[in-house]
């Protein structure tokens, strides 16, 4: 209550206070929906692709900066979903891939600083890095399998602050509904010719639902140095401490209709949530071998120890709900760029190890029993690939990609007698495009490129038996197309519009069977989509942006367990999903937004006999920036879903029991201060 009072108070006073008056205070033009291809991640040479920058300003400002799903609202093809249950990530899908996922980010790739967030047997975590700490995010729409490996539905590349020549502070707390806390420090500067970056962020929030409490503190640090000769070093780290993400569960429809905010019951009795420590570590070398000519490599290492409580005491195996794993994981990258007169050019190869030791024990109603299972898995995977990209006039270019990927699932069990075993995956991802520019003001462009998506370690898990890896899940392989063109009309009015179709064979879905996530393959999947997104600066000071996206995903050649699927709608996809933002800031600093994002009914299962209503949701936010040389001050306030709209923010597709639904929050207010300024200057340095 005293910062809400306080906010208030900031917003009458301070726009009547004199403030120095700078050039970057001026209104500004709006930002194109798509990023050109000097913004494009590093292995993305002359990107004939469909590419949205999301920038810092769209992800903190007047923001709660809690939840990705908020940040990737306006970028078309993606689909986010959130229930604020942060036991459960962010769902994350693009053009269809991920939204079936029942852990993590499944289809996607996910780098931070160019430093993979997805592990060797395909399955990425965002849960290391705090939004607070993000500059960027670069979302790749469409396969990237021939420079990164598998990930069917794109790429996801988050970059973090670079270092500055004075030292620059960035302090923010943001208090809101459901007993919400954020503290986030960040801090940039130079010393003795050494850059550095760090950041500490922590939350608090009760939840909107019963059993729905989490606790989490992130820290990211970054060091950077020119050596004489030309080499760049650049070294960092992230921690992440969640002690407690307590998991209220899925809910039936009539649940749902009874009490939205209620937990399913088996969750208090055993205590269902997660806990994790994490830290992760990573260094790259640049250096310029020859004029045109560079060399990069990169070494990281991740340890996370990770344990969950699921909702029953053993199954029906005799495998307990209560589970626990130490995860190590080593990896590394080198790969050459160069160029001579119309061509460009890179090689490289990755290489990661994966060693989990999973462990599981009976939940006894929340308390650690007997061990039930303990099984060691090692995943390895070694990639080389290639790019080119050439000129070749009157306006038109083309890229050529390939790459061979080679993976290699163990375990080794150590509790029962089921032995060890070894299964390998091979595939080779080819990429073809072709561009063509009449003016640095469009581009019109074409794609063909293909994907795989291997199954991870747990969609591995076989059914009947207690341990070991099924050999009869096959890894997900696509093939796409996509037509697109990106452009602006008097620096005034930017858009993005791509069209596309997408075969996938194979496709790895997950199911539920008394609560335990297993999957199988379905034959085929065709999807046809459309993408659209534009911002204009409709008058000085007010600009506006707007995505659209159609999805037409439909099985073909599905047998399910009882009932052929052939012709159903893929599940947890909306045929129709739209967003748009108003954006109003006048020369003196008061601002203020209006966003709003429709989505269609989903459908929760295969078997197409439940749906998701559709739902459409609008936020506000409002704040004021002052400034005075280097200090900047801004309250701001918000509030969303400030029509009270009943939704459902994450569905579980093929739950078990029908419960599908993860219902969202109706309003959520905030408020808080966010404070920059030069330490320099304040010390007298």
């Amino acid at each position: 209550m005293t910062l809400c009072l306080l906010t208030a108070l900031l917003l009458l006073v301070l726009p009547a206070l004199p403030a120095t008056v700078h050039a970057d205070d001026d209104p500004e033009p709006p930002r194109p929906p798509a990023g050109e291809a000097d913004d494009a991640p590093d292995r993305l040479i002359e990107t004939p692709v469909s590419i949205s920058v999301v920038s810092r300003d769209e992800i903190t400002v007047a923001r709660p900066a809690d939840d990705l799903a908020d940040a990737l609202q306006l970028v078309p093809g993606v689909f986010a979903q959130s229930s604020r249950n942060s036991a459960q990530d962010t769902r994350v899908s693009i053009r269809g891939f991920g939204a079936r996922s029942t852990f993590g980010v499944r289809g996607i790739r996910v780098m931070t600083d160019g430093i993979p967030n997805t592990l060797p047997d395909g399955q990425s975590e965002v849960d290391s890095l705090d939004l607070s700490f993000a500059d960027s995010i670069q979302v790749v729409r469409g396969p990237v399998s021939s420079v990164y490996g598998g990930g069917g539905g794109g790429l996801l590349s988050f970059t973090t602050p670079s270092p500055t020549e004075r030292t620059q502070v960035n302090l923010r707390t943001l208090f809101g509904s459901h007993h919400l806390s954020r503290y986030e420090a960040l801090a940039t500067g130079t010393e003795h010719g050494t850059g550095w970056v760090l950041g500490l962020a922590s939350q608090r929030v009760s939840g909107y639902r019963d059993h729905s409490r989490s606790r989490q503190t992130a820290l990211l640090g970054k060091l950077e140095r020119t050596l004489p000769d030309g080499t760049q070093l650049r070294f960092g780290m992230s921690l992440v401490d969640a002690p407690e993400a307590q998991d209220p569960g899925g809910l039936n429809k009539s649940e749902v209709d009874d009490d939205r905010t209620q937990a399913r019951s088996r969750a208090h009795q055993f205590n269902t949530g997660e806990r994790l420590d994490q830290q992760k570590f990573w260094l790259q070398v640049e250096r310029e071998v020859a004029p045109g000519h560079r060399l990069v490599g990169s070494g990281w290492l991740l340890f996370r120890d990770f344990s969950n409580r699921l909702p029953f005491s053993t199954d029906a195996l005799g495998n307990g709900g209560r589970i626990k794993f130490e995860r190590q994981v080593t990896g590394g990258s080198l790969v050459y760029r160069g160029r001579a007169s119309r061509f460009r050019w890179q090689l490289g190869t990755d290489y990661e190890s994966q060693q989990d030791l999973r462990t599981r024990y009976e939940n006894n109603d929340g308390s650690q029993g007997a061990k039930t299972f303990e099984q060691m898995e090692n995943v390895r995977s070694f990639g080389p690939f290639g790019q080119v990209s050439a000129d070749l006039g009157y306006g038109f270019s083309a890229v050529a990609g390939l790459r061979w990927d080679w993976l290699r699932f163990e375990y080794s069990d150590r509790f029962g007698s089921e032995g060890d075993d070894r299964i390998h995956f091979r595939q080779v991802s080819p990429r073809f495009g072709v561009s063509w520019s009449e003016s640095p003001v469009f581009q019109a462009y074409a794609n063909y490129s293909t994907s795989f998506q291997p199954p991870t370690t747990v969609e591995l898990r076989p059914l009947g038996e207690r341990a070991g890896f099924r050999s009869d899940l096959d890894p997900e392989k696509s093939n796409a197309l996509e037509v697109g063109a990106k452009g602006s009309l008097r620096n005034r009015v930017f858009y993005d519009v791509a069209l596309f179709y997408i075969r996938v064979r194979d496709a790895i879905v997950p199911f539920q069977i008394a609560d335990e996530n297993f999957a199988r393959n379905a034959a085929k999947v065709h999807r046809r989509g459309a993408e659209a997104a534009v911002s204009a600066l409709l008058a000085p000071g007010l600009t506006a942006r707007a995505s659209y996206t159609y999805s037409d995903f439909y099985y073909h050649d599905y047998d399910g367990p009882t009932e052929s699927f052939d012709g159903n709608t893929e599940p947890n996809i909306p045929q129709h999903a739209f967003g748009g933002e108003l954006r109003w800031k006048s020369p003196r600093g008061l601002f203020a937004e209006l966003s709003l994002r429709h989505f269609t009914d989903l459908e929760v299962s295969d078997d197409n006999k439940g749906k998701s209503s559709g739902a459409t949701v609008s936020n506000v936010r409002v704040g004021f920036e002052w400034r005075r040389g280097h200090l900047l001050i801004r309250p701001f306030a918000g509030v969303q879903n400030w029509t009270n709209v009943e939704y459902n923010g994450t569905i579980r597709p093929n739950a078990s029991f029908g419960r599908y639904y993860e219902p969202a929050p109706k309003a959520v207010l905030y408020t808080g201060i966010e404070i920059g300024f030069d330490l320099d200057e304040f010390i007298g340095r």
